[in-house]
């Protein structure tokens, strides 16, 4: 057997013949390199030395090892020393899984292209009335970055609880119990990575290829795409202004004679209306549920910012024999980068999900999950919200009001007692203005977001999304002058 030193010299040449090492790179140290691969310096010291006499290496004092710019034997690699060689591999045979995943991407982006067109042609946006964004307050941030600092320094070297944090999970009992009404307790609450991770699992859980699953017209496009993925028979049942239609619903399970596992809705403020369920829609989808034996999916979707009277309980609250299942999360709230999302499960479902957990993610990151359950504690997360929502909602009175003074009656507004976004819709413009009119806002600076691409019937009149949590009062009203200009212009 070669001695190390030689073993070591092969391996190097080889990486670097192979591209592993790009010319100009700088390699390891021979002391960092000596204790990664456990040999002594002297080994690695007499490999670079041989690799610098063949000129694969070239050595410069003060800056250690780098691989040569005039490779030996590499005549591609000398034409063009910047070059980053990449790999041509064979294609493998994909499962249905993974052809279903192109399949829905491939809608995606056909979606995407109309949807933001105007973005996608390099305008520089000023004002962007994105919906979904939030933004944190400085007092927050420093309260966060104070948790950061002091929780990264007590990290822990063991694995986390699969279900979540202890300490987050009474944290979320109390503030759900306390200001959403939910009938929680610690041991019913499973903590994941994102909202979307957690719907993923519950379609994965009940129900399966050819299975019925109801979801609200329009809809959460998001949530629709998991179950496309799956293979789910999806049944859209449009929302009114109470909520999910019930009698719809009704008939639509008769007509097509099928009972869904799992119905899907959004009754704390319904994606992308801002409909707010009321309390007889929410007892008579509790009733149909019972006599159909159908589980309900509850998202608790901008559930924190209520403008107009008092906070309605999450549905769950409601809820008398364990049907269904809440979902919330912090990026909502605190920011979109804090992957915290919970699930308030009834008894049945709680050791599944723990288990689908423990096979396929393990477990949250620890460090936000304390700060998380130490901000929470605390009052923070309270004084968050509270703080946020008078900015949010001093943000959504503005937008309203020049809305309705520049359009009049040709602009319907819709959701705007809740939520960071509303829907509007003009009478003055149809859809088939729509590209012009976006990409026009676009060479002005302004972004706005339709709503077509969540109905399965064609829309006649233009609808747009316009979210203002991250805006200041003057790019609101810049933007809405910019929209009534470029409007007038197209009329």
């Amino acid at each position: 057997m070669n001695p190390r030193y030689v073993r070591l010299y092969e391996e190097i040449r080889e990486s670097i013949n192979h591209g592993a090492y790009r010319a100009g790179q700088r390699l390891p140290a021979s002391r960092v390199l000596a204790k990664e691969r456990g040999v002594s310096r002297n080994t690695v010291i007499r490999a670079y030395d041989m690799l610098v006499s063949e000129g694969y290496l070239t050595s410069r004092v003060g800056d250690g090892m780098h691989v040569s710019h005039d490779l030996p034997d590499q005549p591609w690699l000398r034409n063009d020393k910047n070059a980053n060689t990449k790999m041509v591999g064979i294609e493998p045979a994909w499962s249905s899984w993974a052809n279903q995943i192109n399949d829905v991407s491939a809608y995606k982006q056909l979606l995407q292209q109309r949807r933001e067109k105007h973005l996608l042609q390099g305008y520089e946006i000023t004002v962007d009335f994105q919906y979904g964004h939030v933004e944190m307050s400085e007092s927050t941030l420093l309260q966060w970055r104070r948790l950061a600092a002091k929780w990264s320094r007590l990290q822990s070297q063991a694995y986390g609880d699969v279900q979540g944090l202890l300490a987050l999970r009474g944290a979320l009992d109390s503030h759900l119990s306390t200001y959403r009404g939910c009938r929680s307790y610690p041991d019913n609450i499973v903590v994941t990575s994102s909202a979307q991770q957690l719907f993923t699992l519950v379609v994965s859980l009940i129900a399966q290829k050819g299975d019925t699953v109801v979801i609200e017209e329009p809809w959460y496009h998001r949530f629709r795409d998991i179950l496309m993925l799956a293979g789910i028979n999806i049944v859209s049942i449009p929302v009114d202004n109470e909520g999910l239609n019930i009698d719809a619903l009704s008939r639509a399970t008769i007509e097509q004679g099928i009972t869904p596992k799992l119905i899907y809705v959004t009754p704390s403020h319904q994606f992308p209306t801002g409909v707010v369920m009321s309390l007889q829609r929410r007892l008579a989808l509790l009733e149909w549920c019972h006599q159909h034996n159908v589980w309900i999916l509850e998202d608790d979707y901008d559930s924190e910012y209520r403008y107009q009277g008092q906070p309605i309980d999450a549905l769950q609250s409601l809820d008398k024999e364990g049907r269904v299942i809440y979902v919330g999360t912090a990026s909502k709230v605190i920011c979109p980068s804090l992957c915290i999302a919970y699930g308030l499960f009834p008894d049945a479902w709680v050791s599944r999900m723990v288990e689908a957990l423990r096979h396929t993610h393990r477990h949250s990151a620890w460090m936000e999950q304390h700060m998380l359950a130490e901000f929470i504690d605390k009052g923070f997360f309270v004084s968050h919200i509270r703080r946020q929502r008078r900015r949010y909602e001093s943000n959504r009175a503005l937008l309203v009001h020049l809305l309705t003074k520049y359009f009049g009656e040709y602009i319907r507004i819709e959701g705007d007692m809740a939520g960071l976004h509303i829907l509007i819709w003009l009478s003055k413009w149809n859809i088939n203005q729509q590209d012009a009119i976006l990409m026009a806002l676009a060479k002005q600076g302004v972004a706005l977001y339709p709503v077509d691409h969540l109905y399965n019937q064609p829309r006649q009149t233009l609808g747009l999304l316009m979210g203002y949590a991250t805006l200041t009062h003057e790019q609101i009203e810049h933007g809405v002058i910019v929209m009534r200009d470029v409007l007038d212009q197209l009329s």
